[in-house]
């Protein structure tokens, strides 16, 4: 909501989010969508023809399922996730703009919808940006909305106003240059290549459809295009084995060996994650870590509202295995392992969250998972412990 108030008191949009709705099934989420909309349409004047979605992560997916449900939204604004189940669908009716960090485990899949709307001629554009797995920044949030104020404008869908139009190309002509200026060819290449697309009918000017076709032809493009191809084909190898492994442990005969082959797997990955020099080994281990650890992490609390606790500890090994830092996820491996009856490991995942700085002992005391080990004096004395003031 914050990073479009500005674009959007701006430009004259109303922005409207869901407090409650997360990552899991579509149901809630469209639900809210739902109520947000009812809502908004009873106590404003809303455009019909400017009505757009926007989400990150498993959020833009729901924003794309919602606007691929009827002829209800223009465009959508996702970040940091495309269509559902990664499947473009065909026709695309509405104009979509992503968003996506460098090593957002989600970015090869933003690159590869980049290619597959351009395909099928989809009004869209996709900005990456030096990042991870987050939502655009303010300055990225406006520029997604003035870039639907432009497919508005082309679209009839609100008058064109030259004045406006100038500006924006003004500032989008200043982003290509200076990435220009700073060496970064193959991003400067795919802006003119925009910016003549974006802009037809509104300010023409060959000189930047004669740039994009000259960076095309440029050795630095030709290199980035090569990198690109050779990071996607490596993120699927690595990956593929990695999420292989992970579906694995579903077999209880399986488990301890998969489990065992998935944190060899992960320590050589964590090693080239943590390069000091980005590359392009650098970046694929982030992005698989990355996937890797959201996969399973989201599974371990579905498994857990199943209550295959089991499995459930399996993948939470594979996430603090990944992220050993993280308190809440050693918590989450405590209580699975409690909900298995498995007093010592429970204890041991326990005592590793609040070394790591977990300490709501209010969660503690209301959570279920902890109900057959209470009476113990080593998780009393850990209790006293996160209960005294910092």
């Amino acid at each position: 909501m914050e990073r479009f108030q500005e674009a959007a008191e701006k430009h004259g949009y109303l922005v409207a989010g869901s407090n409650n709705s997360r990552n899991g099934p579509f149901e809630p989420s469209l639900a809210a969508m739902d109520a947000m909309w009812r809502d908004t349409h009873s106590r404003f004047r809303i455009d019909a023809r400017r009505r757009y979605a926007a989400g990150f992560s498993g959020g833009a997916r729901v924003a794309c399922r919602f606007a691929q449900a009827g002829n209800l939204v223009a465009g959508v604004i996702a970040c940091g996730g495309g269509f559902p189940g990664g499947m473009t669908p065909k026709p695309v009716p509405f104009v979509f703009f992503g968003t996506a960090g460098t090593e957002d485990f989600n970015y090869p899949e933003l690159r590869q919808l980049d290619r597959e709307l351009d395909s099928l001629a989809v009004p869209h554009r996709v900005v990456t940006f030096d990042g991870g797995h987050d939502w655009a920044s303010r300055a990225l949030a406006t520029q997604a909305i003035e870039w639907m104020e432009i497919q508005a404008m082309k679209a009839g869908r609100r008058p064109v106003d030259q004045a406006l139009a100038e500006a924006l190309f003004a500032s989008n002509l200043a982003r290509i240059q200076a990435l220009e200026s700073s060496g970064r060819l193959a991003e400067a290449f795919f802006g003119y290549v925009a910016l003549a697309a974006e802009f037809k009918g509104l300010k023409e000017d060959s000189e930047f459809e004669r740039k994009g076709a000259q960076r095309e032809k440029s050795k630095a493009v030709k290199k980035s295009f090569k990198e690109e191809k050779e990071q996607e084909s490596l993120h699927q190898q690595v990956g593929g084995e990695l999420f292989g492994l992970s579906r694995e442990l579903e077999n209880p005969e399986q488990r301890q060996a998969s489990l065992a082959s998935l944190r060899r797997a992960v320590g050589g990955l964590r090693k080239k994650a943590e390069g000091k020099e980005d590359s392009g080994s650098r970046r694929v281990a982030r992005w698989v870590l990355e996937g890797l650890f959201v996969q399973a992490y989201e599974e371990s609390r579905d498994l857990r509202e199943r209550k295959n606790y089991p499995l459930a500890a399996a993948k939470l090994e594979v996430s603090v295995a990944i992220h050993p830092e993280r308190p809440l996820v050693h918590y989450c491996l405590a209580g699975a392992y409690a909900s298995t009856g498995n007093k010592k490991k429970a204890l041991a995942a326990l005592q590793k969250a609040v070394e790591t700085g977990f300490r709501d002992a209010v969660r503690m005391n209301r959570d279920p998972s902890w109900e057959g080990l209470r009476r113990e004096a080593a998780l009393q004395q850990i209790l006293e412990e996160i209960s005294r003031p910092q």
